[in-house]
């Protein structure tokens, strides 16, 4: 597969549905301003999903009873 091929592959994909699969759960958060963001993670979650590098960026997505809204947050 050439790079363009797979660079359009990646573009395709819905975050929102990808990011959401429960086996990708590491945390949640419970404090967030414009500066930090506080996450309570498990060593289970962490082992679950292989570890999680340091520096890497998480997606913290924004839940309300009805799924008419789709909003998530890059930390």
């Amino acid at each position: 597969m050439s790079l363009t091929q797979e660079l359009k592959n990646l573009a395709m994909v819905d975050i929102f549905t990808e990011a959401k699969k429960a086996d990708l759960f590491i945390g949640r958060p419970y404090y967030l301003d414009f500066d930090k963001a506080y996450l309570l993670i498990t060593d289970a979650w962490k082992e679950k999903v292989g570890g999680i590098p340091q520096g890497t960026f998480l997606l913290a997505f924004y839940e309300n009873e009805n799924d008419d809204v789709d909003e998530c947050l890059l930390l």
